[in-house]
Parts: structure tokens; C-alpha cells; sequence
């Protein structure tokens, strides 16, 4: 066995203590390699040269995002004929919602799965976990490819991670204020209370976050009735972000968890509680249901904002999730 890890210093727990990496290193010792990556163009070079090394299990150090970013380089180097096939890898439970390392049960700090994994000799047992394959045209005319684990096409979720990622101090303590501040700022525009004084900035919160979108929809080739959506959501599994909201419940036997449609700003406020206990959305336009294929047409000049695996990007005319492959995760 031998370890490759990337470590990202601009993660919470890297920034609020710098000398954890070498703590990690000395842990590691001469059993591998541990590569600071300092813009996402240096990740590829690292685990190209963890590939040379013949690193056999390769760590992600950062949260849900870094992850993201190590798995989808690693299936370029598939692809590019770098790799024979995909590798062990393993997120260290670094970041702020951990949602992979929450599903298959590795848990604890970076420094005790990394003890655990070197205690093993490598002898553990895997997890197949699940994921998103997302294959998009961008309105530039470029095509997008990704694995993820999670994504929002459109409306409140890559909404919300953007007013999330404004804040300088992220946890769970800023997704509960972006939550509260939405909600009072949709009283604020109800009609008794619209007339009073209250600052533009205030009212223009919830209706920057709960914007429409007009799209039009195929899930399982069928086009849905409707082309105004306030949320397009998928999942491959089911999902806790720091134990405020719960999602993608109905994210298994290899079908994905698509939630979808249109709600009105007190269907919104309603379904509130059932984000945070996980369960079904409703609405009279609301599509929570599991699905094999969503294709995404957006109907606006500048395209979608989306939001993959806690990552913004803009841009996309047209999405199509299916179900992707899945990753062998060492259970230690």
C-alpha cells in the first residue's frame, strides 16, 4: 500500500490550523506522499506524479469540494489512458458538510482515518459509492463533463451557495442565517407588511434567492407541463449538510433522487421543515421522485447557474444527468 494525499490549505480546518498538514505528514512518514495543491491547475501534476509512484489509495484533504475535484481529474486520467483503472480513494472528513465520508461511515479526524488506513496494510473492505455523470453544452458553445455526487441545475440551490460563499466564517451557523434571512425577507414582501419602510436590500434577498427559471424538462424522456422551476435538485445518494437540511432520500438501486418544479414562496417556507427531516417536497408542481435520466433545457439567453458538489458555475444551456459510476471507498 502506498498513499497519495492533496491537501487543500484553503479549507476551514487547513486554515485554522496550518500545521495540520504536517502533522498528516509526519503520520504518513515514508508509507507515501503528501502534496499541498494551491489552485486547481496543480492537482492534476500531483496525482500524476502519486500515479508514477505507484500510489494505490489516494486521500483528499479539504471537504466535499476537494473531493470533487480529485475524483474528476482522476477520471481524466482514465480517460487519457494515464490510469489502467480507477483507483481506492478516500476524503479525510476535513470539511464543513462531509456528505461522502457521512455515507459510507468513515468518520473521525483526517489524522485518525489516515492512522486507520496505515494500520489496515490496505486490507479493508470497499463501498461502491454512487454518482452523478452531468454531460452539458454551455451557451459558449463548449462542452461540460463531470462526476458529482449532488447537484442543483438551477433556482434556490446554486442561489443559496452563492449568498453561502459570500461569508467569510462558512459552517453551519452561515447556512442557518442565509435560511433565516430568506425566509424574513419573503415576509417582508407579503402584502401587509410590503408597504412599510423596510430597505430594498432586505426584500431583494428572497427574491434574488427564489428567482424562476424558465426551462424545459424531460425526466425519463416524459416533458414535464410546466416551464417556470424554482428548483431542479438531483442526488445519487442520500445527503446531510452539517445537519441542517437532509436530501436525495430516494438516491438508490442505481437510480438518482430528482426533486423538481415550482413552488410558490409559501410552498417554500412550507417545505422548509422537510428539507431539514428529509422528507418528500410537495406542491401541486413538484416533481421528488427517483429517475434514470433528466435533461435540462434552459430557455434563458445567459443560461443556468448551477451548483455541482458545493462548486458554482455558470453558463449551461443544456444538462443531462443520468447515474454515473461508482467509486471503490476503503471502509476504515
Amino acid at each position: 500500500m502506498r498513499i497519495g494525499m492533496i491537501l487543500n490549505p484553503y479549507s476551514k480546518k487547513n486554515k485554522r490550523d496550518p500545521k495540520r498538514k504536517d502533522r498528516l505528514r509526519e503520520i504518513l512518514g515514508n508509507k507515501g506522499i503528501l502534496t499541498t495543491t494551491q489552485s486547481l491547475q496543480e492537482i492534476r501534476p500531483a496525482l500524476e506524479h502519486f500515479i508514477q509512484e505507484k500510489v494505490t489509495h489516494f486521500l483528499s484533504d479539504g471537504g466535499d469540494g476537494t473531493f470533487h475535484w480529485v475524483v474528476n481529474i482522476l477520471q481524466q486520467c482514465l480517460e487519457d489512458g494515464v490510469l489502467e483503472k480507477f483507483p481506492l480513494c478516500l476524503p479525510t472528513n476535513s470539511g464543513t458538510m462531509n456528505c461522502a465520508n457521512n455515507k459510507v461511515k468513515v468518520l473521525g479526524t483526517g489524522e485518525e482515518i489516515l492512522m486507520r488506513l496505515l494500520n489496515s496494510s490496505g486490507s479493508l473492505p470497499t463501498y461502491s459509492l454512487p454518482t452523478l455523470q452531468v454531460d452539458a453544452e454551455m451557451v459558449d458553445g463548449t462542452h461540460f463533463k463531470k462526476i458529482c455526487f449532488a447537484g442543483a441545475v438551477l433556482g434556490i440551490g446554486p442561489n443559496f451557495f452563492e449568498k453561502y460563499y459570500r461569508h467569510p466564517n462558512r459552517g453551519p451557523a452561515t447556512m442557518v442565517a442565509v435560511i433565516a434571512k430568506g425566509v424574513l425577507s419573503m415576509l417582508f414582501n407579503t402584502a401587509i407588511i410590503r408597504l412599510l419602510p423596510v430597505p430594498s436590500i432586505w426584500k431583494n434577498y428572497s427574491k434574488d434567492l427564489t428567482r424562476l427559471t424558465s426551462a424545459k424538462v424531460f425526466l425519463d424522456e416524459e416533458e414535464l407541463p410546466i416551464q417556470r422551476f424554482r428548483i431542479i435538485n438531483v442526488g445519487a445518494y442520500n445527503q446531510n449538510f452539517a445537519n441542517i437540511i437532509r436530501l436525495f432520500q430516494f438516491g438508490k438501486d442505481g437510480k438518482m433522487h430528482c426533486q423538481l418544479g415550482y413552488l410558490s414562496m409559501f410552498g417554500v417556507v412550507a417545505n422548509i421543515p422537510n428539507l431539514v427531516f428529509g422528507r418528500k417536497l410537495f406542491g401541486r408542481q413538484v416533481w421528488d421522485q427517483p429517475g434514470l435520466k433528466l435533461e435540462c433545457l434552459c430557455l434563458e439567453e445567459k443560461g443556468f447557474l448551477s451548483n455541482w458538489d458545493g462548486e458554482v458555475f455558470s453558463g449551461f444551456r443544456k444538462v443531462t444527468l443520468t447515474p454515473g459510476r461508482t467509486l471503490p471507498i476503503p471502509i476504515c
